[in-house]
């Protein structure tokens, strides 16, 4: 299969249907039947930024990182996940977003 080479894909708030696989690069696993996503998103693309409105742009993520902030920002419209196919260059890890997330996690 061949993927873009890059992919934005705006995100509705709710259950997405979605599923990541990765250590050092999140990939996109499985797009389940009932998914929002089918048709926008593929199997296997890489996940390379997040943005979440009025919030950080997240790069650099492991998948239960990905997944965390998704499912912390379910109720969030306008979030916009930058899927690139294998092979292509990802964002360096944003520590600093990552830091201030988990902090306000925690207030």
């Amino acid at each position: 299969e061949i993927f873009p080479e890059k992919l934005l894909v705006e995100f509705p708030s709710g259950k997405l249907g979605i599923s990541f696989k990765g250590r050092t690069k999140t990939r996109v696993s499985r797009i389940h039947d009932d998914s929002v996503l089918e048709g926008k998103v593929y199997v296997g693309m890489l996940v390379d930024t997040i943005n979440i409105p009025g919030s950080s742009m997240f790069s650099g993520l492991k998948a239960n990182e990905v997944s965390r902030i998704l499912k912390d920002t379910k109720r969030v419209k306008g979030r916009v996940v930058t899927f690139v196919r294998p092979g292509v260059e990802l964002r360096s890890r944003n520590e600093e977003a990552l830091s201030d997330y988990s902090e306000s996690r925690r207030n």
